[in-house]
Order: structure tokens, then C-alpha cells, then sequence
């Protein structure tokens, strides 16, 4: 199974491309949609991570699709915007007919550490166990992406 990992977010929406044969994970592909940071409309930051995660979706034609959750934060405007992006890498898994699963923060982290509330540190060196590789990730936004991606294939 081709599974699509997302880690949404205004400024960079990181994706990642995880398969899944039996109970082994392997890495195809990762990186990190960063809107240009002089683009000020919200509304065209998110038609750039539309078009962005769109080409991404049509070169690794992943089967399914896994997004973190939105989180409650201090700034409710960002939450907002955080929603509007979640909405837009949902429009794009029903464009293309994508099963999608959101998981919650500690949902992944106990998923991939097995203790809910584990930092992002100790969720990036247990990566290395499900992927059998030590990799270093663009951003940590890419490094969460993965752990999303490999959520869906624990919980599948």
C-alpha cells in the first residue's frame, strides 16, 4: 500500500510518500511545499499548495492519504488557517478518489513512539526503527510527515 503522509500548514505543507509491504515501511519519497514568503493572500498561498501537492499526488500515485488533525492552539486565526489548508489537501483526495484518515497529534506520536505526548526529537529517532534508515529531514514539518504517513499503515 502507497501511503500519502501530510503535515499541513500555511507556510510549508510537508508531504511524504511511505510504502507499506507486510509490516515494512519504506521511504519513496519526502519533502516540503513552502509558500513564497512575499505571497501575503491567503487565498493564493493556498492554490500553491493545491498545485504543489496536486504534482506530487500524479508522479507517486499514492493509494491512500493521512493528514494530522487540527490542534487547538493559543491563536484561533491560525487554527483558521490551518483548517483551510486542511480543506484544500481533502479537496485533492476526493479529486482523485483518494481514502484519507486524519489522526491527532498524540494519536501519531503514540503511534510511532508508543507514548502520546513524546517530543518531536524522540518521534524523529523512532522513524529510523520503521524505515530502517537515518535520515535527515528538510524540516521537521517532513520528518512529522512521515510519521503521519506511517500512522495510517500501523492503524490499516
Amino acid at each position: 500500500m502507497r501511503i500519502l503522509g501530510i503535515d499541513p500548514g500555511t507556510r510549508i505543507s510537508a508531504y511524504a510518500i511511505v510504502e507499506k509491504n507486510k509490516n515494512k515501511f519504506t521511504l519513496i519519497h519526502c519533502g516540503a511545499v513552502k509558500t513564497p514568503a512575499k505571497v501575503k493572500d491567503h487565498s493564493i498561498k493556498l492554490g500553491y499548495i493545491y498545485g504543489k501537492l496536486d504534482e506530487v499526488i500524479r508522479e507517486f500515485t499514492p493509494e491512500v492519504l493521512s493528514i494530522e488533525s487540527a490542534f487547538y492552539g493559543k491563536n484561533a486565526q491560525s487554527l483558521v488557517k490551518l483548517g483551510r489548508v486542511q480543506g484544500v489537501v481533502l479537496a485533492l483526495a476526493m479529486q482523485h478518489k483518494l481514502p484519507y484518515k486524519m489522526f491527532a497529534p498524540r494519536e501519531i506520536k503514540k503511534a510511532i513512539t508508543g507514548y502520546g505526548n513524546a517530543s518531536k526529537e524522540q518521534v524523529a529517532m523512532m522513524l529510523q526503527h520503521f524505515i530502517n534508515k537515518n535520515i535527515h529531514y528538510e524540516t521537521s514539518d517532513v520528518s512529522d510527515a512521515v510519521a503521519i504517513a506511517i500512522t495510517y499503515g500501523i492503524y490499516r
